[in-house]
This record gives C-alpha cells, structure tokens and sequence, in this order.
C-alpha cells in the first residue's frame, strides 16, 4: 500500500517533492519505482502496435540519449532504452514476431539515421509509411533555404549586383 502512495504521489510531483514529503532517499524512490514498472510489465498482454513512435530525448546537456518507443494508437510507451544507436531499435523489431510486424503500418520519427535505416532495414515495405516529426521537417527545411539564400547571394555579389 505504502509503494502505491509513492507511486500516486510521484505521477503529481517531482521526486524531489516526494522524497521530502515522504521522508525517502531517492535511492528507496528509485527502487519503489522499478518495481512498479517490473509489475506492470509482468501485467502487459502482448502488443501489436499498428503506429509506432520513436523519439529521442537528451538529458543533461545533450550528452545523455533516451529512446522511447510508443504505441500512437494507444498513447502507451512500448520501450525505453539509454541510447538511440540503430542496433537498439533493430533489436527491439527482432523482438516482434513476424505477424507483428508486417502489422505495422507506420513509423513516427525524427530524421536520426540510425533510426531510419533500423525501421528501413527491419519492416518491409515502410519507406514509405516513415513519417518524419514536423520540428525536425522545420528545421532542415529552413536551413536548406538558408544555405540556398546565401549561396545566390554570393553568386549576384560575383556577378556584380550591389547589396540594396
């Protein structure tokens, strides 16, 4: 009963605040929290996820890398691995069956190589059912642009045409 406080508390506050509140290291909050996580894993029935998201987080300072893989019809994380290298992911999809992955119908994420060609070269027929999140789209969009405006700049320059 006293783990299932913890874990209520901690889906309202940060640990910090229930480490205080509750009088625990974070060490204690750590292994009520893995615990939890062991149980609910135990409880899931098998998944077969039809959409699927993938998603790199960075952590302190953009030196430590978290994968999360999600269920996007059903709004659950499916896994979480400490790195975001292509043997990561390849080896989560090894662990589908056969039948679970020619159920997928797409893959969300961003653009990171590795990813790609870990989606590409494990579910057949996705090239494309890859949906690339809009930030990232954004981001090399405006700096393809950029790099094209400067270097049309600099051949008018060449050209002889004075900056207005």
């Amino acid at each position: 009963m006293f783990e299932a406080l913890v874990i209520d508390w901690l889906k309202e506050a940060s640990i910090l605040a229930v480490s205080r509140l509750m009088g625990l290291s974070w060490n204690a909050i750590d292994g009520i929290t893995q615990r939890a996580v062991k149980r609910g894993l135990a409880r899931r029935k098998e998944v077969s996820p039809r959409h699927i998201g993938v998603d790199k987080m960075v952590f302190k300072k953009r030196h430590d890398h978290v994968t999360v893989l999600s269920d996007q019809d059903a709004g659950t994380v499916l896994h979480v691995v400490s790195d975001r290298k292509k043997a990561m992911l390849k080896a989560w999809y090894e662990g589908l069956t056969e039948e679970q992955r020619k159920a997928v119908e797409s893959v969300s994420m961003d653009m990171w190589p590795a990813l790609i060609n870990a989606t590409l070269e494990s579910l057949q027929g996705l090239i494309e059912k890859i949906a690339f999140d809009k930030f990232h789209a954004g981001k090399y969009l405006g700096e393809t642009a950029d790099k094209v405006r400067c270097q049309e700049h600099k051949a008018l320059m060449a050209e002889g045409y004075e900056d207005p």
